[in-house]
């Protein structure tokens, strides 16, 4: 009897690794497959829209050009200096800049999954890393802003001070969310437009932070956000002046832009025929704009379910935060989905919105997942 218990035991345990790896599996093998159709960018010819414009102005800027009446002007400097940057490498420039953008998809990939599974008390959610790289496969390898930008967001999110934290991650945190506000300025205003009301009414009911430790962290924190966007920011205020940077990046953004971009929301009722399967699905998973504003939608109604996650599953402070940060920047990246809604901009998003959803509602997707 005793071997065969031991017998048992270790079939169990055989058994229960094979499962394991199977449940790995499928999610790994679509991120594979997302992974390669990203590559298959990689020969594209050069876009003559947002990738060009970007190495135009990057090269006009290195000859000493000052770009004005571009398109890109309504955006912060950051990508453009970015590309700069790379060029001045004396590496092939286009080439270069895919491998930049291509690291900063699989970072922002790969980091969505780490977090979520942070949040939720397990080491990674693969499907998080396969639904990040398959719906953003068909952005290409363009070096786009809004992309870097949550990219620096998921850093500062996993930077996030412990209660029981250096001084140094701190400010670390506070420093890449500062960077993010020379990258795309409207989600770093939409993030403090969330966080600051939260914390707000944190200290006028609890007389403590939401977010942070203590107050210590939180001065930290916002110190080193607010010295980076100024050590950014201030040489641009110098040079061009504070009406013309507001000009361009607020007013004119405002009163032109958002308003000339406006696209209707696509249908979500009723079923569409694939007649290639002889199948009909339902509207929302017929397009993969459809399926990136769905997902957006599923991670706000589960950041509002938060607090009933929170109660049915309780986790220690540091998961909590992240869970509560990820629902932050999740919901901060809706105006870009909404204000054009294009496959583009629904999709930049993707890798917040997709580790928001599975941090608060891992159970019920993605429950054997190690």
């Amino acid at each position: 009897p005793h071997e065969r218990a031991i017998f048992g035991a270790r079939a169990h345990s055989v058994f229960s690794a094979l499962s394991r790896c199977r449940c790995l599996l499928l999610p790994m093998l679509c991120a594979w497959f997302g992974l390669r159709a990203l590559l298959s960018h990689a020969s594209d010819p050069l876009g003559p829209f947002d990738e060009g414009l970007l190495f135009t102005d990057a090269f006009l800027m290195r000859r000493g050009q000052v770009i004005y009446g571009d398109f890109y002007v309504n955006y912060p400097p950051g990508i453009l200096q970015v590309v700069r940057a790379i060029i001045g490498l004396g590496l092939p420039p286009i080439f270069s800049v895919r491998v930049f953008t291509l690291l900063v998809r699989i970072g922002s990939a790969v980091l969505a999954g780490w977090l979520a599974g942070r949040a939720y008390g397990r080491r990674m959610f693969w499907s998080v890393v396969a639904v990040v790289l398959i719906l953003q496969a068909n952005l290409g390898l363009t070096a786009y802003a809004y992309s870097v930008a949550v990219f620096l967001g998921l850093v500062s999110i996993a930077l996030w001070p412990r209660p029981d934290s250096r001084r140094a991650r701190a400010v670390a945190s506070g420093i890449t969310l500062g960077l993010l506000s020379y990258f795309r300025h409207d989600l770093f205003v939409y993030v403090l437009a969330l966080l600051g009301p939260l914390e707000t009414v944190s200290w006028a009911m609890r007389r403590r932070s939401l977010l942070l430790g203590s107050l210590r962290q939180l001065l930290l924190l916002g110190g080193g956000a607010a010295a980076t966007a100024l050590l950014l920011w201030l040489p641009q205020l110098l040079i061009s002046g504070p009406s013309r940077v507001l000009h361009d990046v607020v007013f004119d953004q405002v009163q032109r832009v958002i308003p000339g971009r406006v696209l209707p929301l696509p249908s979500f009722g009723g079923s569409t025929e694939i007649p290639a399967l002889n199948l009909s699905v339902p509207s929302w998973m017929a397009t993969q704009l459809t399926v990136c504003l769905a997902l957006a939608a599923a991670a706000t109604l589960a950041a509002l379910l938060l607090p009933l996650r929170l109660l049915a599953r309780p986790s220690s402070a540091h998961p909590r935060r992240i869970a509560m940060l990820l629902c932050v920047f999740a919901i901060a990246t809706l105006p870009q989905a909404l204000q054009r809604t294009d496959y583009s901009h629904a999709a930049f998003g993707v890798p917040l919105t997709a580790a928001a959803l599975w941090a608060v509602a891992g159970s019920w997707i993605d429950a054997p997942v190690v």
